[in-house]
């Protein structure tokens, strides 16, 4: 857009500063030219392409990001969570080897805003958010509290979309937490964490007004209307709570050798987010 505004200026000033074709040596001396005459033979004919706005935001020839989502969709993400700690590691979660701590649960609250919808044509929808974890107090720990900042970026057209809404996400950020949960120790084998970790998440939404209309639950709705859900979306995901294979330093261990800090706490969660 900036390009075209500039060639549109450049041809502005060299029509201004032409000597007309049609002014004679007599004319140009007499000084004696009508100022209407004059006016109605400059019409000026632009191209339509030079005023015509760039799809993207141009600036000194540098494509820019508009961060702003469309005022038709939803702008902000509130999400409620109840989470489950387990002993395994993504490895064997990957390999379908889980198993939960009984007693150990946590529950979030989560509000984010999207920064970026269909980011450069594409159907990726990217998000900033931030989380507050309560994790309830047992025999083994106090009551802790977490917080968390951090990006989600989700994929959101698949071939069954028609059908059943669907988002895959990522989330990448920071996870901060008061006292060192009971379930990142014992994953750990009692070997020491730190209370700043990096923060991941894998999640997998699917729209409850279509989960209804599959189901046949919206035959128990007032007039078979699902409508009310189309912005409420099922959320089940995993969160892992981890050093980033040291990138957030170093602990002890039994010997009192410093080793990175790797491994980290592995939870299941399942919940449900409002976009607004």
């Amino acid at each position: 857009m900036f390009l075209r505004s500039c060639l549109a200026l450049l041809s502005l000033a060299s029509f201004a500063t032409a000597t007309p074709s049609w002014l004679g040596p007599d004319d140009l001396q007499s000084g004696s030219l009508d100022p209407e005459f004059l006016a109605a033979q400059r019409e000026i004919t632009l191209d339509p392409a030079l005023l015509a706005p760039s799809p993207q935001p141009f600036i000194l020839g540098i494509e820019t990001l508009d961060f702003a989502p469309s005022p038709a969709e939803p702008n902000w993400i509130l999400r409620i969570e109840r989470a489950v700690a387990s002993t395994n590691s993504m490895g064997e979660i990957a390999s379908g080897d889980i198993n939960l701590i009984d007693g150990n649960e946590s529950y979030c609250l989560t509000l984010g805003r999207y920064l970026v919808r269909d980011f450069r044509g594409h159907p990726l929808d990217i998000s900033l958010n931030g989380s507050f974890c309560f994790h309830p107090g047992n025999l083994h720990q106090d009551n802790i509290y977490q917080y968390i900042l951090w990006l989600n970026f989700q994929w959101t057209e698949f071939p069954w979309s028609d059908h059943l809404r669907t988002k895959i996400g990522l989330g990448e950020g920071l996870s901060y937490v008061s006292d060192i949960p009971y379930s990142e120790t014992l994953k750990r084998g009692g070997d020491d964490s730190i209370r700043l970790l990096n923060y991941l998440e894998f999640s997998l939404s699917f729209n409850m007004a279509d989960l209804a209309n599959l189901t046949r639950i919206n035959r128990l709705l007032p007039n078979d209307n699902a409508a009310f859900l189309e912005n409420a979306w099922l959320v089940g995901s995993l969160h892992h709570r981890s050093g980033g294979r040291g990138l957030f330093g170093e602990f002890k261990d039994e010997d009192g050798s410093k080793k990175p800090m790797t491994g980290g706490d592995n939870l299941f969660v399942l919940g449900v987010a409002v976009e607004f």
